[in-house]
């Protein structure tokens, strides 16, 4: 996942049913690198705007703190403003069009259907590919590995690694930037 991709995607979702909502949740997901169950577990009381985090609750019920850009939180803000309406009692965020909580079948085939539209291979839009791509831009824009397993919910750095798979120019750059024997 890039940012051309993510931005033909969000071009596809404006033109959705729901385009603040579709919008919010791909940007939520290409920000955060949350997990599926993660983005449709999110309550509305899980945002933290004064300190750009959001509330998760992961794998094994473990609670984290996932920071989440302005981008997002404005897009975010912006369907929980003009699109969201809830059921009584419901307080997910991301909801369907009856004012329920979001299903992974229902996120599912949103993306699905954004696939067909811009002609990319289903394996491009799945939910683990935002988390990846997540991964892979937060470390080429400077991030740390370390802060990146936290962020992800990984307990080890062997479960971040396989997560990222740098193209060779990646290697390219970096090294070209930290060489040691160019810095002699």
């Amino acid at each position: 996942m890039n940012a051309e991709r993510i931005g033909g995607l969000l071009k596809a979702a404006r033109n959705s049913d729901q385009p603040l909502r579709d919008t919010a949740m791909l940007l939520t997901f290409f920000d955060t690198g949350i997990r599926l169950g993660e983005l449709i577990g999110l309550r509305v009381g899980d945002l933290q705007p004064d300190r750009g985090l959001l509330r998760v609750i992961g794998k094994g019920d473990q609670e984290r703190s996932v920071p989440i850009g302005t981008r997002a939180f404005a897009a975010v803000n912006a369907y929980m403003m003009r699109e969201r309406r809830p059921r009584p009692g419901v307080r997910h965020l991301f909801l369907n069009r009856r004012g329920q909580q979001m299903t992974y079948s229902a996120v599912s085939i949103r993306l699905a259907r954004f696939s067909v539209t811009l002609g990319l291979p289903r394996e491009d839009t799945t939910p683990h590919t935002f988390r990846r791509g997540f991964a892979v831009e937060f470390l080429r824009n400077g991030g740390d590995v370390f802060t990146l397993q936290q962020i992800l919910g990984h307990s080890s750095l062997e479960m971040t690694r396989r997560y990222v798979n740098f193209l060779d120019e990646d290697l390219k750059t970096a090294h070209l930037r930290f060489s040691p024997g160019d810095r002699l």
